[in-house]
């Protein structure tokens, strides 16, 4: 298996979302993972550890995951955000690429989609073969 040194945030209030990705996330080769229970909290640690991948929880508590990609995206508009959701409606899906998000995964999580959201983010770190 292949060991990647990308940090992860993993936004969700539902421990058991939380469990089942990180799990998934550690499946994959990924060990800097990083847990906040809603959007206050992401905000904080982004500011503090700049996480490179973002896997943000449409609704939690408090602030929710559309209004923290917001915030996010005037932090830094290059964020890697991930949306994730048990309610894969259209409005869903529109306001989170409408907003930035570089992808949308719907729960339950399946390990294949997880791993081509991070391999976007992988091939997104490369220097692109037409500048060389």
């Amino acid at each position: 298996m292949e060991s990647h040194s990308t940090s992860v945030l993993i936004a969700d209030d539902n421990n058991i979302s939380l469990e089942l990705l990180r799990g998934i996330l550690a499946s994959l080769g990924y060990s800097n993972i990083k847990r906040a229970k809603d959007g206050e909290a992401v905000l904080k640690f982004y500011g503090d550890e700049k996480p490179e991948v973002i896997f943000l929880d449409i609704n939690m508590p408090g602030k929710n995951g559309l209004d923290t990609l917001k915030d996010l995206r005037e932090i830094n508009p290059n964020a890697f955000v991930v949306m994730v959701t048990g309610e894969s409606s259209a409005e869903n899906i529109q306001q989170s690429l409408a907003r930035g998000a570089q992808g949308f995964v719907v729960k339950p999580y399946s390990a294949g989609r997880i791993k081509d959201v991070l391999e976007k983010y992988q091939k997104s770190k490369q220097p692109s073969a037409a500048s060389a």
